[in-house]
């Protein structure tokens, strides 16, 4: 008979201590990445609200008011309209938007597979039907339109537009010799750490307001148009599978992740949390107060992120 291998008590314990580490490092990265990249995953793991229900309960939160029949839109209003579909989108930047154009744009063309270079160019998204509306009034033939808006937790926007339009712009310089970077307050070619971005944001300095991370009251009319889904990135797989049934889309389309902001290699999202000083995080907590109320979205005092009402249902807080 064979004879089992014995091995020593020491190291017996340095396994078991190595293989606990390995679990924890797992259970914490993929903590820190769900908001990230949700539409990877092919299951939902949070407890989510039907994207019409959140469009209730943001009716509710945002109280009663008269939607006006002459509804102004801001200068820096995220809207654009499929004709095709009959939908108005509100999708403000770093939200998803790219991912919903190059969506849009291949459902247009029949095509699933059509390749799609700058899915935010305007004259090619035009001719595909999708129109971009422009600031002043909403034109009274999209007020039958079905109304969709889309959101994900501010910090995570916020950290993944610093990726996006100024830590992967370090030193660009544009033909009149400005810098195209966003947040430029520094010597030309230098960009902010994020830091000194999150800082600048948070005092509303004049070089750091900008579309890709203002609240979402200044880029879409969050309580003065009546939207009939509120999707989120936190669960965008069940939430678009909802509106391709809503509106009869075939399974040969497919909605995928686009544009994804990239940052420091191993840095998570935690990072970037426990990075911000005191006073930093609370005037950026203040200024997207009112998105967190109306979107179901938190911030503990470990600066964890999470996304949930303040409603419960069926003993279950839900995204």
């Amino acid at each position: 008979m064979g004879r089992c291998l014995k091995l020593p008590p020491r190291l017996i314990k340095a396994l078991a201590v190595s293989t606990f580490v390995i679990l924890i490092i797992e259970v914490t990265f993929y903590r820190h990445s769900y908001m990230e990249r949700p539409w990877r995953e092919k299951k939902q793991y949070l407890a989510r609200y039907t994207s019409t229900r959140r469009a209730e309960l943001l009716k509710e939160l945002c109280g009663p008011r008269n939607y006006s029949m002459e509804l102004l839109l801001l200068n820096n209003s995220s809207i654009f309209a499929q004709k095709k579909l009959g939908v108005l989108f509100c999708v403000p930047p770093k939200a998803g938007t790219s991912s919903w154009m190059l969506f849009l744009q291949r459902f247009a063309s029949g095509s699933d597979n059509e390749y799609i270079q700058h899915p935010h160019t305007r004259s090619f998204i035009r001719e595909r039907g999708i129109k971009p509306i422009e600031a002043h009034r909403l034109p009274k033939e999209y007020f039958g339109f079905y109304k969709l808006l889309q959101v994900r937790h501010p910090f995570t926007r916020l950290i993944s537009a610093y990726n996006d339009k100024v830590f992967h712009r370090d030193g660009e310089i544009d033909e009149s010799g400005r810098g195209r970077i966003l947040c430029n307050a520094f010597k030309k070619g230098l960009s902010p750490t994020w830091v000194q971005f999150a800082e600048l944001v948070a005092n509303r300095n004049s070089s750091c307001m900008n579309k890709h991370w203002m609240p979402y009251s200044k880029v879409c009319p969050v309580c003065d148009m009546e939207f009939d889904a509120v999707t989120k990135i936190e669960t965008i797989s069940a939430d678009v599978n909802d509106f391709f049934k809503r509106h009869n889309i075939s399974d040969k389309f497919h909605f995928d992740q686009y544009h994804v902001s990239t940052g420091e290699p191993g840095k998570t999202t935690e990072d970037y949390m426990n990075e911000l000083p005191e006073d930093v995080l609370t005037k950026l907590k203040m200024m997207f107060k009112t998105d967190m109320e109306l979107f179901g979205y938190e911030i503990d005092s470990d600066r964890r992120l999470s996304c949930r009402y303040q409603v419960r249902d069926a003993e279950q807080w839900r995204c």
